[in-house]
């Protein structure tokens, strides 16, 4: 029995879109594959979706050893969009896709581009207060904690790294099983 509030996830759409996407039929997609693949689920805002979006979440969870998106990572992405913008999942996502050093802190360019990505609506100014209210420290710079609280309004425990923490466990329905 499902929750009113579980969202529907159509993972036939996912498997069918993966497939056609992955044309080398490597079980990895490139990042202009994944771009379609983003199309194809309208997901990240489409059709509003922006370069960033695809950039941000393809940076995130790309194999380095594959060179491209696994069905595993694209199915994380796609449950964390259909959950909404504001879950511990899309937060790490989007932090560990912005990152670029991977020190687990990030500047007030990389807030913003994140700050756009969760709410459109967030004026200049709004984004600017919200990155004061994290306390960036002497280099401008704030922690993955500060931003899934004050971004998303996550909850957090400590201070958290956003890259040792396992995405796939913090979906709610990261225990499916599916077979390609």
């Amino acid at each position: 029995m499902f929750r009113k509030d579980t969202p529907i996830i159509d993972y036939a759409k996912l498997i069918e879109g993966f497939r056609a996407c992955d044309v080398d039929n490597r079980g990895v997609l490139t990042k202009s594959q994944y771009r379609k693949l983003i199309k194809h689920l309208k997901i990240g805002n489409y059709p509003k979706a922006n370069d960033a979006f695809i950039s941000i979440t393809y940076s995130a969870l790309c194999d380095e050893n594959k060179k491209g998106i696994t069905f595993e990572s694209a199915r994380i992405i796609y449950e964390a969009s259909v959950q909404g913008s504001k879950t511990k999942l899309n937060s790490l996502i989007l932090f560990r896709g912005i990152d670029d050093d991977r020190d687990g802190r990030i500047n007030e360019s990389q807030f913003q581009k994140i700050a756009k990505l969760v709410d459109s609506e967030l004026s200049n100014s709004d984004i600017e207060n919200l990155f004061q209210k994290c306390c960036p420290n002497e280099e401008k710079t704030i922690s993955y904690t500060c931003v899934a609280k004050n971004l998303f309004n996550v909850t957090c425990w400590g201070e958290e790294d956003p890259f040792t923490q396992k995405l796939a466990s913090q979906g709610n329905l990261s225990t499916c099983c599916l077979l390609l």
